[in-house]
C-alpha cells in the first residue's frame, strides 16, 4: 500500500498469490515435468503397445484406471486380451497380437497360485490341455475357487475347451487333480484299491454343451476381472453415445461442481431408500465405456423414471455434477432409454447433397429412430416416412456428416419417460 495500491486491490493480489502457492512451481521444476511429458509422449507415439502395457501395470490395483486405459488401448487399435495360463505373466504382458492381462488380476487367484502356474510352465513348457494342467499343478494351491475364477476369466481357453465345458466338469477336474497329486506324492498303489480305480484318466471327458452367450461371457469377465475385456455390452452403442452425450464418465470425474452434463451407460446397481418424509428415492451406479459413477435420483425424478431404473438397462441421463471432496457424482434431473427418443435432423439447402443420395444412406442403416429434413428457412420440418428411420448404433450419422458436412446433421433426444 506504500506504493499506492489500495487495500482492496492488494488483498485480491495476495489471495491470488496464496492460491497459486498451493500448486505453483519454479522454472526448474516445470522444466523437469516438461521433459517427462516429452519422454512419455515419445514412448506412446513410437512404442504404444509397450507404453500402454507399462501404464496398465502401474495401475494394476485400480480397476477404474484400468478401465480408462483399456478404452484408450481400443482407441489406439491395441488388443487387450484376457488372461491366459499359457501366455500371461503375473502382470500385464506384451504378446505378438496385443497386451495380455496378468494372472494376478483375476479375483480369488492369489500370488501362490500364480507362482505355481508360472513355475510349472517354466519347467515343462505350455500346458497342452486340461489334463496336462491337472498333472502338473498342486491342487492344494490351485483349488476349486481359483480354478473357477480362471475359467470364468477365460484364462483356460487355450487348453482346448470352452468355459461352459470346463464349468460342467469343474468338480471332476478338482478330483482328478487331487488324485494325480496324491499319486505323485506316494508313487505307489493304494492299499485298498487297484491301480485302475486310483489312476487318473488319460483324457478328461468334455461334455457337448453350448458355449455361454456373449452376455454371460462378459458378465463372467466383469465378475472376475472387474471390467469387460473381450467386448462391452455398450460396444454397439459407441457411436450413439458419442453423438448423444456431452462427456464420458472419466471426463466428468474432473469437472467442477454444478456442471450440466448428459451421459449414457448401463445401470449396474440400484439402491432404493426413503427420505425422512417417507418419499422414495434411489442411488444408482451408471457405467459407460470409460468407467462408472454414482447417480442420485431425488424423489421427483425417481418417481418419474422408477420403471427405467433396472440393473442392466441402457440409459441416457441428464444431470449436474456434484462433488464430495475428490469424488464426483451426478444429481439426475431426467433420463430416458438409450433405445428410445433419438431423432436425426438433416438440414437442406446450401451445398447439401441431393435428397435421393441421402435417402440411399438412410435405407442402408434402417432402424427405429425417426429422421427429419430441416427445410431451407430452418423453421419448417419434413418428417420422413418410417422406411427411412435409422439405427443410431450404426455409423449412419458419421456417414451423413462425411457426405453433407458436420454442421448439417444433428442428433437430438426427446425425453421418453
Amino acid at each position: 500500500m506504500r506504493r499506492g495500491v489500495d487495500a482492496d486491490t492488494a488483498g485480491k493480489i495476495f489471495d491470488k498469490m496464496e492460491y497459486f502457492a498451493g500448486y505453483g512451481f519454479n522454472k526448474s521444476h516445470s522444466a523437469a515435468y516438461a521433459l517427462v511429458a516429452y519422454q512419455t509422449a515419445y514412448l506412446k507415439a513410437n512404442y504404444p503397445q509397450a507404453f500402454m502395457a507399462a501404464l496398465l501395470t502401474s495401475v494394476k490395483d485400480n480397476t477404474d484406471k484400468i478401465a480408462v486405459y483399456v478404452e484408450e488401448c481400443r482407441r489406439l487399435g491395441i488388443n487387450v486380451l484376457p488372461p491366459d495360463v499359457n501366455e500371461s505373466g503375473k502382470d500385464f504382458t506384451l504378446v505378438h497380437n496385443g497386451i495380455r492381462f496378468g494372472l494376478a488380476a483375476v479375483k480369488n487367484v492369489g500370488d501362490s497360485a500364480v507362482e505355481a502356474i508360472l513355475e510349472a510352465r517354466q519347467k515343462g513348457g505350455p500346458f497342452r490341455d486340461i489334463m496336462d494342467f491337472c498333472r502338473r499343478l498342486d491342487f492344494r494351491v490351485v483349488n476349486k475357487r481359483v480354478l473357477e475364477s480362471l475359467i470364468k476369466a477365460g484364462a483356460l481357453a487355450s487348453l482346448g475347451a470352452s468355459r461352459a465345458q470346463l464349468m460342467a466338469i469343474l468338480d471332476y477336474i478338482i478330483q482328478v487333480g487331487q488324485r494325480t497329486h496324491k499319486q505323485n506324492d506316494t508313487a505307489q498303489l493304494s492299499l485298498f484299491n487297484n491301480w485302475a480305480e486310483e489312476a487318473a484318466p488319460a483324457v478328461l471327458p468334455l461334455h457337448s454343451v453350448p458355449e455361454w452367450t456373449r452376455r454371460e461371457i462378459l458378465a463372467a469377465e466383469k465378475e472376475t476381472l472387474g471390467l469387460y475385456i473381450s467386448g462391452h455390452p455398450l460396444e454397439d452403442y459407441r457411436l450413439l453415445l458419442r453423438a448423444a452425450t456431452t462427456a464420458n464418465i472419466d471426463e466428468i470425474r474432473k469437472m467442477a461442481e454444478g456442471r450440466d452434463v448428459i451421459i449414457g451407460g448401463l445401470v449396474t446397481s440400484v439402491r432404493r431408500i426413503s427420505t425422512r418424509r417417507g418419499d422414495p428415492m434411489a442411488f444408482g451406479v451408471i457405467e459407460d465405456l470409460s468407467g462408472s459413477i454414482e447417480a442420485i435420483f431425488f424423489p421427483r425424478v425417481y418417481w418419474e423414471c422408477r420403471h427405467l431404473l433396472q440393473e442392466g438397462a441402457g440409459l441416457l441421463l441428464w444431470g449436474q455434477v456434484n462433488r464430495d471432496g475428490d469424488e464426483a457424482k451426478i444429481i439426475a434431473t431426467r433420463l430416458t432409454s438409450l433405445d428410445k427418443g433419438g431423432e436425426v435432423y438433416i438440414k437442406l439447402g446450401g451445398r447439401t447433397a441431393p435428397s435421393s443420395e441421402i435417402k440411399d444412406i438412410l435405407r442402408a442403416y434402417r432402424g427405429k429412430h425417426p429422421v427429419y429434413f430441416v427445410l431451407r428457412d430452418g423453421m419448417r420440418l419434413r418428417t420422413l416416412p418410417s422406411e427411412y428411420a435409422v439405427d443410431l448404433t450404426t455409423p449412419v450419422v458419421r456417414v451423413l456428416k462425411e457426405l453433407i458436412g458436420p454442421d448439417q446433421v444433428e442428433v437430438k433426444w426427446r425425453w421418453v419417460g
